[in-house]
């Protein structure tokens, strides 16, 4: 069990000698995102939700990260950690409870950049619910229950009258721009993040 405090946990953290040999340094803002997560495991009267949000909450941070480098960024740093290891090194690939990686690197690579739109799609859907009016609309698509479909792997439902996910609707585009300047922030080939540098390698 964690007995350290939060200041104690952080020193920790900044003088693992592991990570500083392999040239990765913890910043501050990350130091405070990773014992976010480590109170919020250890007090169980947080509950899972604050452990979730507190996750959600690390990983994007890391997926919007400007100026990133395998020296700052945990992303960036496992990449070039899986290049040298398995690319270059031949190193062996990890097994847990008798589950092996079997995965290629570039489809490594796809995963993250795949999931990276996830959560920044996450991230425009709640920021733009909380600050726009005319909402209801897309709040109601974007309602876990509408996607049942995809959880049961079905196809995706037939568009029904009125239903909220016409995209010609002047919310959606409004939306759509939203999003666009998120995703051409953080998402595309060349921007200045963690997903753009791991594009250039596919």
């Amino acid at each position: 069990m964690l007995t350290v405090s939060n200041d104690g946990l952080f020193i920790k953290l900044r003088q693992s000698s592991y990570l500083s040999e392999m040239g990765f340094t913890v910043s501050e803002d990350l130091g405070d995102d990773i014992v976010d997560i480590v109170q919020n495991q250890t007090l169980r009267s947080f509950g899972i939700d604050n452990l979730t949000d507190s996750i959600h909450e690390f990983c994007l941070s890391i997926i919007m990260q400007a100026n990133p480098t395998p020296q700052n960024n945990p992303l960036l740093f496992w990449v070039a950690l899986s290049l040298q290891t398995e690319e270059f090194g031949n190193g062996q690939r990890l097994e847990f409870h008798g589950l092996k990686d079997e995965l290629t690197m570039r489809e490594k690579l796809e995963a993250l950049v795949h999931y990276a739109r996830v959560f920044i799609m996450d991230l425009a859907g709640m920021s733009w619910i909380k600050s726009h009016s005319g909402k209801a609309p897309i709040q109601t698509w974007l309602n876990p229950k509408t996607w049942d479909w995809i959880d049961n792997g079905l196809p995706r439902p037939v568009d029904r009258q009125g239903d909220p996910a016409d995209f010609d609707q002047r919310h959606w585009q409004a939306f759509k721009a939203h999003f666009e300047a998120l995703h051409t922030k953080w998402l595309v080939k060349g921007s200045n993040s963690p997903i753009g540098v791991i594009l250039e390698l596919l």
